[in-house]
């Protein structure tokens, strides 16, 4: 079974190109690791581990680039990295690839950042067990993990690295400085096509995902794709949510996005004990999903192509992100708005400041929101963010 969907993981066209769909996901990593980054450094931790499980050759064939090559562009492009000898010593980065052809290009890839002087890691093996393998060492050989804050990224071609069980591994590293991040591709289709594969099916994907038949059968069938692929990310989530509270006593949150572009949906999910930390996601999820829907719109109508990019970005070339959910927000998915409803029920349990709502109403809907959209609900319910800046703010119940 597992040799059969590594067989198709080998044909994935995106082994030698760089599929659209993953635009959004570069994106969102471009947005959220410099808040990351600098986050764990200003609060005083010791060392920062980037890990990307299923790393793929950094360069494609078609020369675009991969997750390792933007998570170590984003950290050059950083300036407080360039200039701190914190991070020269202290972030490590590991990447993980399993097929042979594929990890040589890898190593090419990240060569000239060794060369720079940041701490790579490559391993030429299976990615599940190089991610137990390594937060075992963790555990067991770090004089003191607690100073240590690790970020996983999972981004697999199949189902093959989201079992429920590796991320719930990931998350529970809880004596560490700071809680453990996940963030993971997630392909509901392909929870429908091996759930109607005779020599895959329902056992199979109760393995993985912790999904039983009975709860997956009614959702199969359910006509609408979308509506189909929502209520299995919300299933799938929901049970590594439980899980996790159950096994470790705290609250886990998460936040998801669909990605945009040609070839088959996925969607892009984290988990996070941090309030800050999906907070951060959430916004840096919608930015990246609004602006590859723009970036689309372009591809799509050229001829409209300087009077969208006039309007939604500066002429520095900076996103004006505020601007394109106030213009747009009637294109965008209905789970960035805020209804009052939602937020009348937060102020009725007396939540005190944005971050504490922001992460209250993503344990509750999973999906992205735009901040935006949550400051303009909370001014029409007469509420207002104190003059504080940041996920911090007070909020001043009326």
């Amino acid at each position: 079974m597992m040799g059969n969907e590594k067989l198709q993981m080998k044909q994935h066209p995106d082994r030698r190109s760089h599929h659209k769909r993953a635009l959004t996901k570069d994106w969102i990593l471009k947005y959220y690791l410099p808040k990351y980054f600098s986050g764990l450094r200003k609060k005083g931790c010791q060392k920062i581990v980037y890990l990307d499980a299923f790393s793929g050759p950094g360069r494609y064939d078609d020369e675009s680039e991969g997750s390792p090559l933007h998570a170590l562009q984003i950290a050059e492009n950083l300036e407080e990295i360039m200039s701190d000898p914190f991070y020269r010593e202290n972030l490590i980065f590991i990447f993980v690839e399993e097929e042979s052809e594929v990890f040589q290009k890898l190593q090419e890839s990240v060569e000239p950042f060794k060369k720079k002087g940041f701490k790579i890691v490559c391993l030429p093996t299976d990615g599940v067990n190089a991610v137990k393998n390594i937060i075992n060492c963790i555990r067991t050989e770090v004089a003191n993990p607690s100073q240590i804050g690790v970020f996983v990224y999972l981004d697999p071609w199949g189902l093959i690295g989201v079992d429920r069980e590796i991320v719930l591994e990931v998350l529970s590293l809880r004596q560490f400085f700071s809680p453990s991040e996940v963030l993971l591709r997630f392909p509901p289709y392909l929870v429908c096509r091996y759930y109607k594969n005779s020599k895959l099916g329902p056992d199979w994907i109760k393995r993985r995902l912790g999904l039983s038949p009975e709860e997956l059968e009614e959702v199969i069938n359910t006509p609408e794709k979308t509506e189909r692929h929502e209520t299995i990310l919300k299933a799938y989530a929901i049970t590594i949510m439980e899980d996790h509270s159950k096994h470790t006593g705290n609250s886990l949150s998460g936040c998801a996005i669909d990605t945009v572009g040609g070839g088959k949906p996925y969607y892009m999910l984290f988990f996070s004990e941090s309030p800050a930390g999906v907070s951060h996601m959430s916004d840096a999820m919608t930015k990246a999903f609004i602006r590859r829907q723009i970036e689309v719109e372009v591809e799509e109508h050229p001829i409209f192509k300087n009077e969208i990019l006039r309007k939604f970005f500066s002429k520095k070339g900076k996103f004006l992100y505020k601007k394109a959910v106030q213009e747009r927000g009637s294109k965008w998915p209905q789970y960035f708005q805020i209804s009052l409803k939602e937020l009348q029920i937060f102020k009725d349990k007396k939540v005190k400041t944005r971050e504490d709502l922001l992460f209250s109403l993503l344990q509750t809907r999973i999906f992205a929101i735009s901040h935006y959209a949550v400051e303009e609900a909370l001014i029409n319910l007469g509420a207002k963010i104190e003059k504080k800046q940041g996920l911090y703010a007070p909020i001043k119940w009326h």
